[in-house]
């Protein structure tokens, strides 16, 4: 179709390092997929959309990223796919699409964050931020697991956000004994044990990159 068409041209161009042309598929895509939106499927078609104009806003060279941008397309990705999964909730597909979105957004914060002075409170609303987003991930993949314990991809998502927010409280520990250490530490053995169960679906995925 003319939306998947316009969403792998804005893939190419990106690879490309065209970003401005990248941008204008993306946004060819989402016009697309806004004139169909009182369609569920359109409206993940949408998301998706949304999704990679927060990617190319993202994950462009570090002097061209906006990241005020990139968590203006994210967030709108987001209330997307959670509309989505209240209609729909035994959905995977639906469940997946919101798990990416909000690890996205999890990156996002946690990345600002370590752009801000260390030890100020812009950085630590940041990272508190990103844990909040990262428990949402780990809530869903649970959620998840309890219908389905031996899918591989929800033992990467699990094992992910576990070391997500293990590096998350490492770097909001002031010092080794804090609370926030002590929870790093046992945030990261859970991963390891996760890991030690089913090393070959875990350790390989376990960093989450969805692009």
């Amino acid at each position: 179709t003319v939306f998947w068409t316009a969403l792998l041209e804005g893939d190419i161009e990106r690879e490309r390092g065209r970003r401005d042309a990248a941008r204008v598929r993306y946004e060819q895509a989402a016009g697309i997929a806004q004139e169909r939106a009182q369609d569920q499927n359109w409206q993940r078609n949408l998301s998706v959309s949304y999704g990679q104009l927060g990617e190319l806003a993202m994950k462009s060279p570090a002097g061209q990223r906006d990241v005020a941008a990139a968590r203006n397309w994210y967030q709108k990705a987001l209330a997307i796919d959670r509309a989505l999964a209240g209609v729909d909730g035994a959905n995977n597909v639906v469940q997946r699409d919101l798990m990416i979105s909000t690890l996205r957004l999890g990156h996002l914060e946690r990345d600002d964050a370590g752009r801000q002075e260390p030890g100020s409170a812009q950085e630590r609303a940041g990272l508190l931020a990103a844990r909040g987003l990262y428990e949402q991930v780990r809530t869903l993949a649970d959620r998840q697991a309890t219908q389905a314990s031996d899918d591989a991809e929800l033992q990467r998502v699990m094992a992910g956000s576990l070391l997500h927010l293990g590096q998350v409280a490492y770097a909001l520990a002031e010092n080794y004994q804090d609370e926030e250490a002590a929870r790093a530490r046992a945030l990261f053995t859970q991963a390891l044990d996760l890991a030690e169960r089913r090393p070959e679906q875990v350790l390989q995925h376990a960093s989450l990159q969805y692009d």
